[in-house]
């Protein structure tokens, strides 16, 4: 069974059977939904707490809540027996905890729980638009846009002596984003999205190789965000692709994913055996010792992004 196969069937014969009429509309909401993703917590200052319902709640989401209604008129809406379950937990957690805040805290507690249902709206759109392979397109190709738009902004703040978004941490990148674990959440998310489920949806060779470079360019943004375990996760991640397409060892294209493994690795390993010459040395240093000494934080993290990693994406 090809890679190509196995995609497809776990896809779909995991969702809703019933498949969705891929209207321009809808396309071109999905598409506008994966394009400006990266606004999510759109910051020009530095960083700070998000209270107000107006922080918490952006475009974005108000476009993901406004395809969900489009959806369920058109289409219906297919839930899992998981998000019911989420959703009905979520809720026992919200009332009590909106119960046991004060008047002056009740405002921040209401405006925290709206936004925990409205993240629960990308599962919910995730898990319905995989019924449809055009509309899967539709966000795939919004991503790649939201991608290369955003690492324009990132390539230029890694490299320029002044940042166009500034960072407390001098050497360090949050793009659009409020802070730098924002920025490598996405892309480690987006990477995993693009990498394992974008290019088998297209046939176009020239669109598979941008998807691949979008999702490279995503990888990116988890070094430019300087998260450690997460960079330590994409090590382990690119040697289990690697060792997954053995297969086929003698096509070009194995030996260029090799060629650029091999490239990535001896930066990861130079900055780690020196890490008095760069700044992602030092990070990268200081995480490893940090995980020797048997802190359980750093270990956990890295778990939790090696099982992202398998997930692929958070889209459901």
């Amino acid at each position: 069974m090809s890679y190509k196969d196995l995609v497809s069937r776990n896809l779909y014969q995991r969702a809703p059977a019933a498949t969705l009429a891929p209207s321009v509309l809808k396309q071109a909401l999905l598409f506008g939904v994966g394009v400006i993703l990266p606004l999510i917590s759109f910051r020009t200052g530095l960083a700070r707490a998000m209270a107000s319902f107006s922080e918490r709640v952006t475009p974005v989401d108000m476009l993901v809540i406004a395809t969900i209604l489009i959806l369920f008129v058109a289409d219906g809406i297919r839930l899992h027996l998981s998000v019911v379950l989420y959703a009905g937990a979520l809720i026992v957690a919200m009332t009590i905890s909106m119960l046991w805040a004060s008047p002056a805290r009740f405002p921040n507690a209401l405006t925290a729980s709206i936004a925990l249902l409205v993240v629960l709206c990308y599962w919910v759109l995730g898990y319905n638009v995989s019924r449809s392979a055009t509309l899967t397109r539709a966000l795939l190709a919004g991503v790649v846009v939201g991608v290369l738009w955003e690492a324009v902004i990132v390539v230029h703040d890694y490299f320029a002596a002044s940042q166009w978004f500034i960072d407390p941490m001098s050497g360090r990148v949050r793009g659009t984003f409020r802070a730098s674990g924002q920025l490598g959440a996405y892309g480690f998310s987006s990477a995993g999205l693009l990498l394992a489920l974008g290019w088998p949806m297209f046939q176009k060779r020239w669109v598979r190789g941008l998807i691949v470079g979008a999702g490279v360019l995503a990888m990116f943004f988890v070094i430019a965000a300087s998260r450690r375990t997460g960079i330590l996760a994409l090590c382990a991640w690119v040697v289990l692709i690697l060792l997954l397409g053995l297969r086929r060892f003698r096509s070009p294209r194995y030996w260029a994913v090799l060629a650029a493994a091999l490239v990535f690795v001896a930066v990861i390993v130079y900055s780690v055996a020196s890490p008095e010459a760069t700044f992602l040395g030092s990070r990268l240093s200081s995480a490893v010792a940090v995980i020797g000494t048997g802190d359980r934080t750093p270990k956990c993290s890295f778990s939790l992004r090696c099982s992202m990693s398998a997930r692929g994406s958070p889209w459901g």
